[in-house]
């Protein structure tokens, strides 16, 4: 499974959850379809209802650094009655570990050792 497997389910799972609790639920939206304070990034899920409005950004852990993300979070928590939450995602494999592989034998572990 790549990342971006991994991102695209995630956001199926959150939004499922979201439309379980009753929120309005839109993914990738278009910018015709978001606040103006959202039109200058691309969130990943916007997630409206009465009680309240949250923009979910997914990321890798290798995408933390992103300085985007930081400014999406300090849009969004300008706006009264609106939240940001940031979901990481892992690789399944570190990416120096090949996620197919033979693994050593027990006595060449020890060896190693």
């Amino acid at each position: 499974m790549t990342q971006s497997d991994l991102e695209k389910s995630k956001l199926e799972q959150i939004a499922s959850e979201y439309r379980r609790k009753g929120y309005d639920v839109a993914t990738r939206p278009r910018e015709d379809h978001i606040p103006p304070f959202l039109r200058p990034f691309q969130p990943d899920l916007v997630a409206t209802s009465d009680r309240d409005n949250v923009v979910v950004e997914i990321k890798s852990s290798l995408d933390l650094a992103s300085e985007s993300i930081m400014k999406l979070a300090e849009a969004v928590e300008a706006q009264s009655g609106w939240r940001f939450e940031l979901v990481v995602v892992n690789p399944l494999v570190a990416h120096e570990v090949p996620a197919r592989g033979a693994l050593a034998a027990d006595d060449r572990v020890e060896s190693i050792l």
